[in-house]
């Protein structure tokens, strides 16, 4: 179906890029590179490396409390990944179809409303709130030392990896993933509710909003008020006062262990990527808003949500910088800790190789171990390389 306004008056509050024959090409482009290929390239690798996080990580000699966090953090992200790639992978079909956007698979019409939007939206809360879990551990590990030996005092689960010099709890564990678990369920129980199938007049299955979507005062308070509190700031303000506190600390104490650095500039980087890719989701809870009263008029018209081109554009990109963020945590692991390094290649290198002179501007092996380590400029070594 594709849209239509007989009134010009409508036309003008509820403005349609669709019409448009230029807008409509350029946007189909853009929403098939760079909303769809470029997309689902990234989802891919990101479930590569999420994998294979979860496999480093979860090796003996890595086990501890900050790693297993990790592992669960790895876990929740492939779920919003995959919800993400196979959502994106049902719309691209019918991209340039002549009825595009309203053009979708029976497939992805039956799974979006109940499967897909809702545990995807589970699953983003479920990784947000697992990095915040992380920020506040450590926390009370750096900060408050004194009520973290307490714990390790009284509790009956906590061991200690003597190899690796690591400590984990996994009550302590286990509490946190299981409020997480269940806050992420709860607080995604109304989205099960925001969309439904409808059949117009001509036997057309399509997905539209729901009575109580369109509710105002549930857009208001719900959609705009409690997501941005719980979903952005709250989140936001724990996790910068969390680490700016730990970076307090450690610069104060010039002998705290290497390992501590390590966890503070690995937790320090994710949650600065997390700060980053959040901003397109700001921007469209700010732009939502502002055009509320336009939304609910445009929905009452036609069942449109009186999106310009720009707004099409910019949903598009917060897409991808959600995606982004549950994607790239690998690369962060590989950038700042040498023990994630050796660990992948010892899985990639089952025995040294044989002496090589190494002129890869990246990585080298050191020692007779086959170790990555991140090197800026040309390196000669007598050590094997690891190839990947």
């Amino acid at each position: 179906m594709v849209r239509s306004f007989n009134d010009s008056s409508n036309h003008t509050k509820c403005p349609d890029p669709w019409d448009d024959e230029g807008t409509r090409e350029l946007l189909q482009k853009f929403c098939f590179w760079f909303g769809g290929i470029f997309f689902c390239t990234i989802g891919a690798l990101g479930l590569i490396g999420n994998a294979l996080s979860i496999i480093v990580y979860s090796s003996k000699e890595l086990r501890s409390t900050f790693h297993v966090f990790l592992v669960v953090l790895s876990a929740f992200d492939i779920g919003y990944i995959l919800m993400c790639v196979v959502n994106e992978g049902l719309e691209m079909p019918g991209y340039f179809s002549p009825d595009w956007p309203d053009s979708h698979s029976n497939v992805w019409i039956h799974l979006f409303p109940t499967f897909l939007y809702p545990l995807r939206q589970m699953f983003l809360t479920a990784s947000m709130y697992t990095t915040v879990s992380i920020c506040i551990n450590r926390y009370l590990f750096i900060v408050h030392p004194f009520y973290m030996d307490q714990l390790r005092r009284h509790s009956t689960s906590f061991t200690s990896n003597q190899s690796a010099s690591f400590e984990i709890d996994s009550n302590r564990i286990a509490g946190y993933i299981f409020g997480v678990v269940l806050f992420s369920i709860a607080y995604s129980v109304p989205h099960f509710f925001e969309y439904k199938i409808s059949i117009d007049a001509e036997g057309n299955h399509e997905v539209v909003w729901t009575d109580l979507r369109k509710n105002e005062i549930y857009t208001l308070v719900f959609t705009i008020g409690i997501d941005f509190s719980f979903r952005v700031v709250l989140p936001v303000v724990v996790m910068l006062f969390t680490n700016l506190r730990i970076f307090m600390i450690l610069h104060r104490q010039p002998d705290c262990g290497s390992k501590d650095k390590q966890f503070a500039i690995t937790l320090f980087t994710l949650v600065t990527i997390f700060l980053l890719c959040q901003s397109g989701k700001i921007a469209i809870n700010i732009q939502e808003f502002l055009t509320l009263s336009v939304i609910s008029e445009c929905q009452e018209i036609d069942n449109h949500l009186g999106e310009t081109a720009w707004d099409i554009i910019m949903s598009r990109v917060a897409r991808v910088l959600l995606l982004l963020n549950s994607s790239i945590n690998f690369v962060v692991y590989m950038a700042s800790s040498k023990q994630f390094r050796r660990k992948l290649c010892r899985l990639r290198c089952r025995r040294p190789l044989e002496s090589a002179q190494i002129t890869n501007p990246f990585f080298f092996v050191d020692d007779s171990d086959c170790t990555w380590d991140i090197i800026f400029g040309q390196k000669k070594s007598t050590h094997a390389m690891c190839h990947m």
